[in-house]
């Protein structure tokens, strides 16, 4: 009844699977949303940086009021009013070479950066897949202990029956009702839990609560590929090629810090509108080319260059670091999964043993041929051994989800979101 109750509260007309779970997530969370903004903004710092050696136009506009020069002579180089309009046209000319290095810094970091949001597209997976399959397990968890609680309730009419008849002590009835008892209260602590993954479940999703979640069982959670396959998707993963593209900034950093050694030439025309009153006031244009070329400014050049230099040995050594972390995982995981396969063989072996202990043991009680003890006890663990399986298996999913995210296989979910 109780769980007739709890799935009647629980259950909404419309399952989804973990897809369409994960979809949800990527379209209302805002993490997912926030990195798609500076995905966003990696992209306009692209455009900024391209924009750096095109020529840039302007009106200028000047009003100057200062003394009247004594000198007459002088009032005609610098009269009194100066009104200045005109249009302005600068052209960089060269820069040492920094502006290329600019732009393809900024392309590695705007790649960085969609690897970035990749990664967190695969943070909200695994946490949306730990929660969807925690809800599977405590589900599936309950309807064990449900099942049970029924067997113990069979039980103890059977109990109850057997000492009015003078078969069977008193004891015997009152030890089953405290076991079934304890059963009822351990399906008020699982009823809790489930209550609070389904609210975790709305909010990595934004579905309902009430949401249905279809058990798919595929049956190659356990297929494992050598582990030379995952090892070689190392260079897949998004933190490494995101790691792999910052290196590449800091290389290109390097050479823009290099360039500013060299000379800055720009080109400068302008169109007068209107100039001051005076000898230069029929001159409507001039054109002028200035270069500026620093010789000494304490040091600050080769600081920064050797700052980019250092920046990019620290890159290579994350870079290096994030390698070995990744391979050590997927190896971790992948014997994690392995050994998961034996345990869930073993246990379906314990389990149906189990259960056919328990049967073999109640048909001899009711014969006389065996003990109540014994009777309780393997039923005790033919429970046990349903819920240790169940449970298992929810974990080996998790487990080949997070095999699979390690070395950079992506859920269709993902692979739609980022076209």
């Amino acid at each position: 009844m109780i769980l007739a109750i709890l799935l009647s509260t629980s259950v909404s007309a419309h399952a989804v699977n973990l897809d369409g779970a994960l979809r949800s997530a990527l379209e209302r969370n805002e993490t997912a949303a926030q990195s798609s903004e500076a995905v966003l903004q990696a992209k306009e710092r692209v455009r900024q940086v391209r924009s750096g050696p095109l020529p840039t136009l302007a009106v200028e506009a000047t009003h100057l009021i200062q003394p009247r020069p004594k000198d007459p002579i002088a009032r005609d180089f610098f009269p009194e009013r100066q009104t200045t309009a005109d249009l302005k046209l600068s052209q960089p000319l060269f820069r040492g070479f920094r502006e290329f290095a600019g732009l393809r810094q900024a392309g590695n970091l705007l790649e960085s950066q969609e690897q970035i949001r990749l990664s967190e597209y695969l943070k909200l997976y695994e946490n949306v897949a730990t929660n969807y399959l925690q809800i599977l397990s405590l589900e599936a968890d309950l309807k064990n202990l449900q099942d049970l609680l029924g067997t113990h309730g069979q039980r103890v009419k059977e109990l109850q029956g057997r000492s009015r008849r003078g078969e069977s002590e008193r004891n015997e009835a009152l030890t089953a009702r405290a076991i079934e008892a304890s059963t009822d209260a351990e399906i008020r602590f699982v009823q809790a839990q489930l209550r609070s993954a389904r609210q975790a479940f709305t909010y990595w999703t934004g579905l309902p609560a009430d949401t249905a979640l279809t058990d798919e069982n595929p049956q190659n959670d356990l297929v494992l590929k050598p582990l030379e396959y995952y090892l070689r998707r190392v260079e897949e993963r998004p933190d490494i090629k995101s790691a792999k593209e910052k290196l590449g900034a800091f290389k290109e950093e390097i050479k823009i810090a290099k360039g500013t050694y060299w000379p800055s030439i720009d080109g400068v025309g302008r169109y007068y509108f209107k100039r001051p009153d005076g000898f230069m006031q029929d001159l409507d244009w001039d054109v002028q080319v200035i270069a500026n070329w620093p010789l000494f400014e304490g040091g600050l050049r080769s600081a920064q260059v050797r700052e980019a230099t250092s920046k990019h040995r620290e890159s290579e050594l994350e870079l290096s670091r994030l390698r070995r972390l990744a391979a050590s995982d997927i190896r971790a995981l992948h014997e994690n999964l392995r050994l998961r396969a034996e345990q869930l063989g073993a246990l379906k072996k314990s389990t149906d043993l189990s259960q056919q202990s328990y049967q073999f043991l109640q048909k001899n009680y009711r014969r006389g041929l065996t003990r109540n003890v014994d009777v309780q006890l393997a039923l005790t663990d033919s429970g046990i051994s349903r819920r240790a399986y169940d449970q298992a298996r929810f974990a080996a999913r998790l487990d080949r989800i997070r095999l699979e995210t390690a070395c950079a296989e992506y859920p269709s979910a993902i692979v739609s979101a980022l076209k």
